[in-house]
């Protein structure tokens, strides 16, 4: 009996012995370029008690934060939506507290998603919903987002990391660069926040403690317009990547979205739901396009309809111009910045529930004396 104890003992260390070592390898390269406290309940920690900017450059789920961040906010507002929703800020509000769920949705069942895991534990008084041009489009494929931190526990978030990083390591040059030579910066000089992650310590660009994004690039260097918009004209030329020809909707996409609304509405959640705004560049491509016009025309007057039936509140921005916007305050060709956004908080003030809490007079301030193309508020807000 002993000596076969003594052999399982030995066993069991020939085989943690190696684990360990990797692990310990794992470990170090990724404290080295800053991504440590990725997939921990440590970064949402640090997003909820203080600043923290949280950009990785190994995985692009951030649903493990988001949601982390949610259940301890508990935010009366709450903004769901695609990437087209990361550009609200909390300091648009005030005497309230808001979180956006940007960046978690990539079709109408996404959204539901979000919406149910979101409000597990309890139901914000708002919710404002973005529907994309592209969820309801009958040729574009649309499939529920990975969410590979969200649904593993701490040690296979860990391992999943690591895979993360074994790939990175092989198929990225600049993950290689920044691990041999480390360029990293605790500290992000834009909005002076904590950096989590190698995308926020290298390049700034990541997640703020409201679920906005900081897009650091952009903010600090911006391209042309020209150059920003060439990416969406290709896309509405070739007809693909979110732009496939269409010329009516998908309905049972629609019902969905009715569905989801009247879920909402009946735990006493106040919806409004908004088209996100093209450049107007974009938008005059898209209403000339033979491919695209009928669907985006469809699309808008759809999902007005849908709201005037539901009797909730219905914006549509699709043109920037509308909100007096112009096209030098777009990241790209359908990606409005933080200025559109003000904009478009201005004229939420048209809902009587959510007049109250837009910090009007801020913006205001804030659209006369800002600078910058893009922003709106400071850089350290």
């Amino acid at each position: 009996m002993c000596n076969w104890d003594r052999f399982c003992k030995i066993l069991t260390g020939i085989l943690f012995v190696p684990c360990f070592l990797v692990a310990l390898v794992f470990e170090g390269a990724l404290y080295r370029i800053n991504e440590q406290k990725v997939g921990t309940t440590q970064a949402i920690e640090m997003q909820v008690r203080g600043k923290a900017l949280h950009g990785s450059a190994l995985s692009g789920d951030v649903s493990f934060l988001k949601y982390g961040v949610i259940e301890r906010l508990q935010p009366e507002i709450v903004a769901i939506g695609s990437s087209r929703v990361m550009q609200f800020r909390q300091s648009f509000f005030q005497d309230t507290t808001f979180y956006t769920m940007g960046g978690l949705c990539n079709s109408i069942e996404d959204l539901s998603y979000v919406y149910r895991t979101a409000t597990k534990q309890y139901v914000p008084r708002i919710i404002i919903l973005e529907v994309s041009w592209d969820w309801l489009n009958p040729n574009y494929s649309h499939t529920l987002m990975e969410k590979p931190l969200l649904e593993k526990n701490a040690v296979s978030r860990r391992v999943y990391l690591y895979k993360r990083l074994f790939d990175s390591v092989r198929g990225n040059k600049k993950v290689r660069e920044q691990l041999l030579d480390p360029d990293i910066r605790l500290t992000d000089e834009i909005g002076n926040r904590m950096t989590i992650g190698l995308m926020a310590s290298a390049d700034y660009r990541g997640f703020r403690e409201d679920g906005s994004f900081q897009y650091g690039a952009a903010i600090l260097h911006l391209n042309p317009l020209e150059e920003r918009l060439r990416d969406t004209h290709e896309r509405i030329q070739n007809a693909n990547n979110r732009f496939e020809e269409a010329y009516g909707i998908d309905h049972n996409e629609l019902s969905k979205l009715k569905c989801l609304i009247r879920s909402m509405k009946e735990r006493g959640v106040h919806v409004m739901v908004f088209l996100p705004p093209f450049p107007d560049e974009i938008y005059q491509a898209l209403m000339s396009s033979e491919k695209h016009n009928v669907y985006i025309k469809t699309y808008e007057q759809e999902v007005n309809n849908l709201c005037n039936q539901e009797k909730v509140s219905f914006f549509d921005f699709s043109n920037m111009a509308w909100v007096g916007s112009s096209d030098e305050e777009a990241l790209d060709g359908f990606h409005g910045s933080e200025r559109t956004y003000g904009r478009i908080m201005l004229r939420f003030v048209e809902d009587k529930e959510l007049a109250p809490y837009v910090n009007a007079e801020y913006i205001r301030e804030r659209l006369e004396k800002s600078d910058s193309p893009i922003q709106l508020l400071w850089y350290e807000e």
